[in-house]
This record gives structure tokens, sequence and C-alpha cells, in this order.
């Protein structure tokens, strides 16, 4: 390759000094002229081809290839089977949030971020949920008022039809004389659910016997060690490789100069990671630093994703610290919270109002063969509308209470912050409402985007710093975390750990980790910078100029 830049030197300065001599005064000169250009272009266009595919043949030389990694494959799929079985197994919460009850109750309460097709899809997945426990519900079911029998009777012989418009001109035609119908549904549901709680419960009972035994798993602390276990192995697994580095230095995810012996920036990262300087040559001393730097990794991993929900645990924090006190009374009470008794007696009594209204709507009469005129039956839907808006409102006050009283039986002074990750967790519906009222979100995609990344953070069981950190006391992580380090030779500061430099962190460990992997393989920093630079001249070439 050098003979050939040689010859391309000389031939260039030879072709300058040919066309320097070619007249130009003429017409036909400068055609001349013109020509010996075009023959020039056409020669070095034919060398630029050469070079081309020499660069590409020899970058290929140098191709590192990505390992087949089928046990990843295999350990993700065990992983969320575990997790399944874990969240079934949670002795936190009950069937309503086990079988997803509370995740569609949560869609259909907050139904204006939805669409109508979107809500009929929440009613059918409602719908499968009983058949889930062979309970098939029909159009008798669905009486909680006339609008709601009127919907759901046109809904149900649709069902299995690709056509929904019947069903959506019936919904134009109720929503305009009701617009709370999607309201009056979901209070149907509520009292479908809760009139059909044993099967529920005997359903998940019988569901937690089974996996238990199919999977050997004593019982929930068990299934946690074995879900850690299974946790730790897959994130060994799915560790950076070479073959990652090289794509993503390719996307330009990093600058593969910082890589080289020279670069000042990895000199300088390097060194100032160290409070001491090691011996290099001490293998052991190496590998303790490279072990450290990946456990501080994990730390402020673990302490940025406590920064992005921050928001959330100052809201629960604000919200309960106030029932502390009452926490030792509460424990020692048979009913831990009397209020939800008394919403629950509160909701019976509305629910029997609301029966007897409906039954003289149904049978358009209020007594025996007395029949309703027009009048007096457009006065009992005015009244049933009524009654449905008050229960609408009391079971608001249930779900508070209903949370508060799940709240309360954990509750103390020393309440960590993963406590509150794990209760958040094993109620969705609450969890989703407080992001939406915190966060002040009103788009479903996106509080399910938050939902999740929370659930990820929740349901990592290698988390250190939630477990101890309490909500109610004021705890100074960035010095924890700096104070831990310190004592390992790993120069860290308070500054360094503030909540917007946390990437740079990661981003510099990265650059330490990534040249580690690369110095251990079989190719060097320079074959890689040669891949990545052939990569960027045919993007380059590929891009509309």
């Amino acid at each position: 390759m050098s003979s050939f830049l040689k010859f391309i030197e000389e031939d260039i300065s030879a072709k300058r000094a040919l066309l320097s001599t070619l007249p130009t005064t003429h017409k036909r000169d400068i055609k001349k002229f013109n020509v010996k250009i075009n023959e020039i272009d056409e020669k070095y266009l034919s060398y630029k081809e050469a070079v081309k595919k020499y660069l590409i043949a020899k970058s290929k030389s140098f191709k590192v290839n990505k390992e087949e990694n089928k046990e990843l494959d295999k350990v993700t799929k065990e992983l969320d089977k575990i997790e399944h079985i874990k969240f079934i197994l949670n002795p936190m919460n009950t069937y309503l949030e086990k079988m997803g009850f509370d995740n569609l109750l949560y869609q259909i309460r907050y139904y204006y971020d939805f669409n109508l097709d979107s809500i009929n899809e929440i009613i059918e997945e409602l719908l499968k949920k009983f058949e889930l426990v062979n309970i098939n519900l029909n159009s008798d079911d669905f009486k909680y008022t006339c609008y709601v029998n009127e919907y759901m009777f046109v809904f149900l012989n649709n069902r299995n039809k690709d056509d929904f418009s019947e069903v959506n001109d019936v919904f134009e035609k109720i929503y305009w004389v009701n617009p709370d119908i999607i309201q009056h549904i979901e209070l149907n549901f509520r009292k479908l659910i809760k009139k059909h709680s044993k099967t529920f419960e005997n359903y998940i009972h019988k569901l937690q016997k089974n996996i238990m035994k199919e999977n050997d798993i004593k019982d929930y602390a068990d299934c946690l060690q074995k879900y850690k276990s299974v946790y730790k192995n897959k994130q060994s697994i799915e560790k950076e490789t070479l073959f990652d580095i090289v794509e993503k230095a390719k996307e330009n995810k990093f600058d593969i100069n910082t890589f080289f012996e020279d670069s000042k920036v990895r000199i300088s990262t390097y060194n100032n990671f160290m409070i001491e300087p090691i011996d290099t040559d001490n293998k052991e001393m190496v590998e303790k630093f490279y072990d450290d730097l990946n456990k501080l990794k994990a730390n402020v991993l673990e302490y940025y994703n406590y920064t992005q929900f921050l928001p959330l645990f100052n809201n629960f924090k604000e919200e309960y610290e106030k029932e502390i006190p009452l926490t030792i009374r509460a424990a020692e009470r048979k009913d831990a919270n009397k209020m939800l008794k008394n919403i629950e007696g509160q909701i019976a009594k509305k629910e029997e109002s609301l029966n007897k209204v409906n039954k003289q709507i149904f049978s358009h009469s209020s007594g025996l063969f007395k029949k309703l005129n027009e009048a007096d039956l457009r006065l009992l839907k005015i009244e049933s509308v009524k009654i449905s808006k008050e229960l609408y409102d009391l079971y608001k006050e249930y779900d508070q209470e209903y949370f508060k009283e799940k709240v309360l039986l954990v509750l103390n002074g020393s309440l960590t912050i993963s406590d509150v990750l794990n209760l958040y967790y094993s109620y969705d519906y609450f969890k989703k409402k407080d992001i939406k009222k915190v966060l002040n979100i009103n788009n479903y995609k996106e509080i399910l985007k938050y939902s999740e990344e929370f659930d990820l953070f929740a349901n990592n069981p290698l988390n250190i710093i939630t477990t101890g950190l309490p909500l109610f006391e004021e705890s100074n992580i960035k010095r924890v975390i700096m104070n831990k380090y310190r004592l390992n030779n790993i120069n860290i500061t308070e500054a360094e750990i503030d909540e917007d430099n946390l990437m740079n962190i990661i981003d510099r460990i990265n650059l330490l980790s990534r040249i580690k992997i690369v110095e251990e393989s079989d190719i060097t920093v320079e074959k890689i910078w040669f891949i990545v630079q052939v990569d960027k001249l045919l993007k380059k070439e590929k891009k509309p100029q």
C-alpha cells in the first residue's frame, strides 16, 4: 500500500507538470486540454475503485464475528418465567393484581386518555379475565344501569365480528344522553369482580400450587433466591463483547481514538480514577481495580435510577409520613382500616338503592300491575345516573383507602426505598395513578413507559443502595458511595456523583472496561480504528450528495 501511495504522489506531480505545459489559447487547445483532464479523471476513478476494494477486503480480514449466544436466549426465557412466578406468588397483593384487573381498571378509569377502540379492547380484555375462570358473562350481567345494558348487549352480539360500527353507533347514541356511560361500565365490572371474588381467589390459589410444584419452588423466599441467581447469570452472559464494541464504534457511540495508548483521554481517565497509582505489572491489583470500577458502575446506575423516580418517592413520603404514629395501633387492630369497611358499607347500600331503581326501569313498572309512563321512566333513569355518580365517587374513595390499608400494614419509621419499590410494583393501579398525578403525564404510552422502567428498577435483585435507604430520613447517598470507593483507592468525589454527572462516570468506566476487553483480545486498537474508518467512508459514499 505504501508503494502505491508513493506512485500516486509521483503520478499527481507528473500530471500537474504535464497539464501546466499544455496550451489553452485557442478553442482547439481547450478541447484537447479537457480531453486530457477527462482521461486523467477516468484513470483516477479506476484507482479509487481499486483502493475501495482493497480497503473493504482489508477491513473484512480484521472482521470481528458475532458469537451466537444461545445461552442468553435460554436464560432470558428462564428469567421471564421465574419473574412471572414471582409475580403470582407475591404475598403482598391479591387476585385483583395477579390477574391484571387493576391494570385494566386503571385504563377504564382514565378512559379519556384513550379512544373508543381502545376502550372496547379494554372491555374485551376484562371479559377474557372472567372466561379464564369459566365465567361467561352475558347481557343480563350488565344491568348496573339501563345504559350499560344497552351498550353491552350490542357489544356482546358484535364481539366476534370484524365490523364494530354497530357498537360505535350505539355508543354515540347513548353518550349524548348519558356522558358517564364508560364510568357505569367500569362500576358494573367492579361489581362483577367483587361478586366472583371467591372464584378468582381459588383460581390463583390453585395456580400458585401448580407452578410451585411444576418448578420445584418451596415458597416465595425460595422463588426470590432462584430469581436472583438467574438474574446474575443473565447479567454475566450479556456483558459487552468485542463485537459490541466494534459495532458501537462504527455507530459513533464513542470515539475510537480514545482507545490508543497515547490518548490523553485514556491516560487521564485511567490516572484520575486512582488515589494512589497501582503497579500495572501486578495482575491481582489490576483485576481488583477493574472489579471495583464495575461495582462502582453498578452503584452509580442504581443511584441514577433512584433519582429518576425521586418525585414518586417524595410524593409517597409526603402522603404517608403523617400516618407513621398510627401504624402501631393499626397493626394491633383486627381491622387495619375501618374507613375501608365503612366505604364498602356505603357502596353496598347505594348499590341496593340503584338495584331498586333499575328493577323499575327494566320492568317498566313501579309495582304490581302499575306501568310507568315515559315521564316517570325518564325520572328514574336520571335517578339511576345520579346514584351511579355517587357510587363512582365512593369507589374513588375506596381505591384510596384500599391502597392506604396496604401501606399501613408495612408502614413504619424505618421504611426503605426498596419497600416503596415493592409496594408500587405490587399495586400497578396505584403506581400508574401516582405517575400520572405526580409527573403530570396524560399520555398513556408515556405513563406505561415510565411504569415499565420503574418495574425494571424495582425488579433488580442486585440493588444494594435502595435496600438500606430509609425513606423518612435524610441520607447523603453521594457521600456514602464516595467514602466506600475511596477506601478502595478509587478516586471519586461528591461533585462527580452529582445527578448531572452520573452518566459521565458510567462513560469513563465503560471506556476503561472496553479498552481492557480489546487488549485481552486477538485484535489491536489500530485494526478496530481501520474498520471504523472504512465503515465511515462507505456510509459517506452512500449518502445522497
